[in-house]
């Protein structure tokens, strides 16, 4: 699917458990500083991955998805946890125009991303609903929100792409941009 929100990647070839395993190593650390490749940021919690991540996502990216804009340098990525009865509330990004959401582990089909028409989780100011089945690259400059109401945390890996959605639109609906098939 392809649309003003998602651009979902049922096809891409990822290695799951090469990230779930990275996920775990990370959240059971505890050393939380920035320069040894971790960070927890405290509202709505968000961890970097170890450094051996970076390979893994460059390698994912060289072979499949070279047209995307990532910053490899400046670690762009992390572990995003949506705690198990928690809220996201809706904001947008105003450092990057989309990421790469990648899901691991929790409940998924509980815990969707919710587009809106501004900072309200209103029903009526829902515009899109999309439940993480595959990894989806998600526009980020739209209001978004996750609510979890489930017993589980929810956890993605997240990479910045620097690529306008326009850019992204162009890139994912021409066959011969992907290395994979989208459909």
């Amino acid at each position: 699917m392809i649309n003003d929100y998602i651009i979902e990647l049922p096809r891409l070839k990822w290695d799951k458990e090469f990230f779930i395993n990275d996920l775990i190593k990370t959240q059971t650390s505890r050393h939380w500083q920035l320069d040894n490749g971790l960070y927890a940021y405290s509202s709505g919690e968000f961890i970097i991955g170890q450094p051996t991540l970076s390979e893994e996502l460059e390698k994912l990216v060289n072979s499949q998805l070279h047209h995307l804009k990532l910053n490899f340098k400046d670690r762009q990525w992390l572990y995003m946890v949506t705690r198990a009865n928690s809220i996201l509330k809706p904001h947008f990004d105003t450092d990057r125009p989309a990421s790469l959401n990648i899901p691991l582990l929790g409940n998924m089909v509980d815990t969707p991303i919710r587009y809106h028409t501004g900072a309200s989780l209103l029903s009526k100011d829902t515009l899109f609903t999309h439940v993480y089945t595959c990894p989806t690259i998600v526009n980020t400059e739209i209001w978004h929100s996750a609510v979890n109401r489930t017993t589980e945390d929810r956890h993605i890996l997240s990479v910045s792409l620097y690529n306008t959605w326009n850019e992204l639109i162009e890139i994912f609906s021409n066959p011969d941009n992907c290395e994979f098939n989208l459909t």
